[in-house]
C-alpha cells in the first residue's frame, strides 16, 4: 500500500445522492504489472450512466481538441488512405473532440455511457452510442461501422477496472497496420512533481506513467509510437498523450516491465505528495488568522477533492464555476457553496484560489471583467508547492 484517504466523495457534484456517499480510498502498487492503482473494485456503472459532468466549452478546450484532430489527421494523411478516415471517440462526453475531427472531413462515431451527455452530443448531429465500452460492445461496433482508422479516448482508460480488456477491445476495432489509438491519461510522474494528490480519486482505477501505460498497451497488442505530441501550452494539466498502433503479437509481463519504476520508487514519491495537503491547510489557516476572505474557482474533481482533504475547507467562502448545472448547490462532503462567477460582484473576496489551473488565463479574463485583477488569483500549484503564502503579505483586491 502506498497510502489511503478516509471519507472521499465521488466527483460529480450534480449527482448528490451518489457523490455524497463517502468511502475510503486506498492506493497501492501491483508488482506484477508495475502499476500504481486503486485497491478494490468499485461498480460505478450507474454513476457514469447518470453523469452530467462536462468541461464547459472554452477557447482553451477548443484549441486543444482542434490541435489533437489536426495532428492525428496529419498522421493519417502520411499513411495515404484511399478512404475517409473513420474516427471513434470512447467516452466522447458532449462531442467536442468528434466535432473537431468532423470539421476536418472525418467520419465520426461516439460512445458515451452517460445518458445526458450522449443526448447533448447527438443533438449536435453526431452518431452516438449511449453505452459502456467493452470487448462485447466492440464487436457490435465492428458489425455496425466496420474497422476504425482512429480510436481516441481521453481520461477514460485510467478509469476502467479492466484496462487491458478495454484496450483489447480497442485493438479489435482498429484497421490492421495503419489504425491509430490516441489516449490521454493523467501522468503520475507529473502528479508527483506538482503534488496534485487530488488526482488520486475514487473514479480512477490506475495511475500510469509513460512506461507503465506502455506495458498495458503491449499486453493488448499495441505499441506506443508517439507521446506528448502537442506543445505544452496547448496541453491539459498533468496530461500524458500517447499515440499507439498494432504490434505483431501479444507479449507477456515478464518481457515488458524490466525498465518500469519499482515499488520503492513510488513509495518515495508518494511520501512527498501529501505535503500539498499540508501546504493548502497552512494557506487557509493563514487566511483565517489574518481575516482574509478567500473563494475557490472550479467545482470539478480538483475542487471537490481538495475541499474534502483539508480540515479547514470552511475557510472558502464559496467556490465559483462556469457550469450552470452546479450553481446554487454545494460541494460533496465539505458543503462549500457553489455559485456562478458573477457572485463575486455581490459577495466580494480578497483572493481566489484557482483549482482548475489549466484554464487559469481564461479564469483570469472572467474575473478581470468582474473587477478582480490577475494579482487576486492564485493558481493551485503555487499553494501545493508552498510558494503562495508570501502573496498574503498584502491584499491584492480591495473588497
Amino acid at each position: 500500500m502506498l497510502g489511503q484517504f478516509e471519507d472521499i466523495p465521488l466527483n460529480d457534484g450534480a449527482q448528490p445522492d451518489l457523490s455524497c456517499v463517502l468511502d475510503k480510498l486506498v492506493i497501492g502498487y501491483c508488482s506484477t504489472c508495475r502499476m500504481v492503482q486503486r485497491i478494490g473494485d468499485s461498480d460505478l456503472s450507474g454513476y457514469y450512466q447518470g453523469s452530467t459532468y462536462s468541461v464547459v466549452s472554452s477557447p482553451f478546450l477548443n484549441s486543444f481538441v482542434n490541435a489533437v484532430a489536426n495532428h492525428i489527421v496529419g498522421l493519417c494523411e502520411t499513411m495515404q488512405y484511399d478512404h475517409t478516415p473513420r474516427v471513434l471517440d470512447i467516452g466522447c462526453n458532449t462531442g467536442e473532440q468528434l466535432l473537431a475531427f468532423e470539421q476536418l472531413g472525418c467520419d465520426v462515431i461516439g460512445v458515451e455511457p452517460s445518458t445526458a451527455l450522449s443526448t447533448v452530443a447527438a443533438s449536435r448531429g453526431l452518431k452516438i452510442h449511449n453505452a459502456a465500452f467493452g470487448l462485447d460492445f466492440a464487436s457490435e461496433l465492428l458489425c455496425d461501422h466496420g474497422q476504425m482508422d482512429v480510436v481516441i479516448s481521453t481520461f477514460t482508460v485510467d478509469q476502467m477496472d479492466d484496462p487491458v480488456g478495454f484496450l483489447t477491445g480497442v485493438r479489435h476495432l482498429l484497421r490492421p497496420i495503419t489504425g491509430l489509438v490516441v489516449l490521454e491519461v493523467h501522468d503520475v510522474d507529473v502528479t508527483y512533481q506538482t503534488k496534485e494528490v487530488a488526482l488520486f480519486d475514487r473514479e480512477h482505477s490506475i495511475y500510469p506513467d509513460r512506461d507503465s501505460l506502455g506495458v498495458l498497451l503491449r499486453l493488448a497488442g499495441l505499441e506506443i509510437i508517439e507521446t506528448n505530441f502537442l506543445p505544452a501550452a496547448l496541453c491539459r494539466e498533468n496530461s500524458l498523450l500517447v499515440v499507439a498502433r498494432h504490434t505483431a503479437s501479444l507479449e507477456t509481463l515478464s518481457t515488458l516491465s524490466a525498465n518500469v519504476r519499482d515499488l520503492s520508487g513510488h513509495q518515495e514519491a508518494f511520501r512527498t505528495i501529501t505535503v500539498g495537503i499540508d501546504n493548502l491547510t497552512a494557506f487557509l489557516n493563514d487566511c483565517i488568522d489574518r481575516g482574509i476572505r478567500v473563494a475557490g474557482y472550479g467545482a470539478g474533481y480538483r475542487g471537490i477533492m481538495y475541499c474534502s482533504l483539508v480540515p479547514n475547507a470552511s475557510a472558502f467562502a464559496y467556490v465559483l464555476d462556469g457550469n450552470p448545472a452546479l450553481h446554487n448547490s454545494t460541494m460533496p462532503k465539505s458543503q462549500v457553496p457553489i455559485y456562478a462567477p458573477e457572485h463575486l460582484q455581490t459577495d466580494p473576496v480578497d483572493y481566489i484560489v484557482v483549482f482548475s489551473h489549466g484554464y487559469f488565463q481564461e479564469i483570469v479574463s472572467t474575473c478581470e471583467a468582474l473587477g478582480y485583477p490577475k494579482s487576486a488569483l492564485i493558481s493551485l500549484p503555487e499553494i501545493l508547492t508552498g510558494d503562495a503564502r508570501r502573496v498574503l503579505d498584502t491584499n491584492a483586491h480591495d473588497a
